[in-house]
């Protein structure tokens, strides 16, 4: 199945969250992207690592802002979904879009 491993978005109604942190993602030690977050992302990029183990998070404290979240998170490996729905915002579309860019080519990345 050619998404069996598999990050993405969907829209949802508008919701207001505190962000504490900024999360950097990164893979085989290059900064992938980077942007604020809350301590739930902990979550997200422990599942990220189960899709592939070279994909590694690092997470700094920051002064709180506050920001709506419009989206929710899918992390599926293996054909199985381990992140159902996370509460999140916008700039997590780009961040699927580069996960799933590499888990395409993945195989041909020493």
């Amino acid at each position: 199945m050619a998404d069996e491993n598999h990050v993405w978005t969907e829209v949802v109604d508008n919701s207001v969250e505190g962000h504490t942190k900024t999360a950097t993602l990164w893979f085989k030690k290059k900064k992938l992207w980077t942007h604020g977050r809350h301590d739930n992302t902990s979550q997200l990029h422990n599942e990220l690592h189960q899709l592939d183990d070279r994909f590694a998070t690092t997470m700094d404290n920051k002064d709180k802002t506050i920001e709506g979240h419009t989206r929710k998170i899918y992390v599926r490996p293996n054909g199985q979904i381990i992140l159902n729905g996370l509460s999140t915002h916008p700039s997590m579309d780009d961040m699927a879009t580069i996960v799933n860019a590499i888990l395409a080519v993945r195989e041909y990345i020493p």
